[in-house]
């Protein structure tokens, strides 16, 4: 293990002969890289002037020393905290992340932001990822990794559409990073990038592919367009709801995020989907 550079150090008082005698003591590693100098090479450089003080005197300052400069095993993190801390400190990058990709775009986004919000220097980004296209890559991952993994999986084909797609409205509320990441993507389309947003997004994308395909087999569903076109218009109805809506409705009172939008949006996005794919009448429960 190689030794940082560090100090061991003591301040000795010793009342001898109605003198107080005050001795700091103080040991460095060596540039070499060596250990720090230790309690008894101390004492060896004391030696000389140990006579001249009485033998408790003595006994006093060679236990001083040897306490002071023993080292402090509290202080090493074990291999356990470190990883924990190194997926704390990741997290914390890619949600900081995030938030400058989608309120810069890629390119006008800056590490050196990004690793001041987290508390680091910047070289620690690299140690967790090696670019900046990298780090774009774990935010898409996350950010439609997160939604992918609560995608229903229980109910007839119906029904676990119209789940999905009323929680795929809550997750864009609940994460508006989402909708500014998807506009900022598709204006500002590079080949780079855009391979590395379409990479992310393929998961849930197959998933509703693999769920039409399914209703149409069963004849729960009879789409009057293709299923990219499907999934395309009710990712892109909903991006615009939340991402632009409030901009164009400056002239009157309009939360998008508010609990009665939010409701409102929903039963819409379902007449429609509904229309598009052919379902001839609403279930049980649905809006």
């Amino acid at each position: 293990m190689a030794w940082m550079s560090r100090w061991s150090s003591a301040e000795i008082r010793i009342w001898s002969a109605g003198r107080d005698i005050r001795l700091l003591l103080c040991g460095r590693a060596g540039s070499s890289g060596s250990a720090p100098r230790s309690g008894a090479s101390m004492l060896r450089a004391l030696r000389p002037a140990l006579p001249c003080l009485r033998g408790g005197c003595r006994a006093y300052l060679r236990a001083s020393i040897m306490a002071s400069t023993m080292p402090s095993r509290a202080a090493v993190p074990t291999p356990v905290a470190r990883r924990e801390r190194g997926l704390q400190t990741r997290a914390e990058i890619v949600a900081a992340a995030e938030r400058h990709f989608a309120e810069s775009g890629f390119e006008a986004t800056r590490l050196d932001d990004i690793a001041a919000d987290v508390g680091i220097r910047r070289a620690a980004i690299f140690y967790h990822f090696g670019d900046k296209q990298e780090l774009y890559a774990a935010v898409l991952h996350e950010v439609f990794g997160t939604w992918t993994d609560v995608l229903p999986s229980c109910g007839n084909v119906v029904e676990r559409l119209e789940a999905s797609l009323t929680g795929w409205i809550d997750y864009v509320a609940q994460r508006p990073s989402v909708a500014r990441l998807i506009l900022r993507e598709a204006a500002n389309a590079r080949p780079g990038v855009v391979s590395t947003f379409v990479r992310a997004g393929s998961a849930p994308v197959a998933w509703f592919r693999a769920l039409i395909d399914q209703g149409v087999v069963s004849g729960d569903l009879k789409p009057l367009i293709e299923p990219h076109r499907f999934i395309s218009l009710m990712g892109a109805i909903t991006v615009f709801h939340f991402a632009a809506m409030p901009w164009l409705t400056l002239d009157a009172p309009f939360d998008p995020w508010s609990r009665a939008e939010l409701e409102k949006h929903k039963r819409e996005i379902l007449l429609v989907a509904r229309s598009m794919l052919g379902i001839e009448a609403p279930r049980t429960g649905s809006a």
